[in-house]
């Protein structure tokens, strides 16, 4: 079980952890609708993984793509349009962030995916 360490700096209350996870199981259902066998994985990441969120944080997603023929730009667009009616709908902002499978398996190099891959939880639907 997740604690929350942070108390939010606004007034506003989020949505609870139980909205957060079916809305990242939700989103998952829908990228996996949408893309099909292009997609490999999706990882929760972030202060969501870390355990260390405050209420009003967003909800980030890594996306891993088996498929190459595509843009990062194009791809953010596609999977914000997925989540903006999370957001909509139940109040949870999802943050997504495609990456390339190689990507993801192999880029040391990259300060942001080893955080990420350090931390990272399945998103199971």
């Amino acid at each position: 079980m997740k604690t929350v360490f942070n108390e939010p700096k606004t007034n506003q209350a989020g949505p609870d952890e139980a909205d957060v996870q079916a809305a990242a199981r939700g989103f998952a259902t829908a990228v996996r609708s949408r893309f099909g066998e292009k997609v490999d994985r999706l990882y929760l990441v972030g202060s969501r993984a870390w355990g260390d969120f405050r209420a009003d944080s967003d909800t980030d997603v890594v996306v891993v793509f088996r498929d190459h023929g595509w843009t990062a730009p194009r791809r953010v667009y596609e999977l914000g349009e997925i989540a903006f009616d999370f957001l909509i709908d139940r109040g949870v902002k999802i943050q997504a962030h495609p990456v390339a499978s190689d990507r993801w398996l192999m880029d040391a190099d990259d300060p942001m995916l080893r955080s990420f891959r350090r931390d990272a939880w399945e998103v199971i639907e």
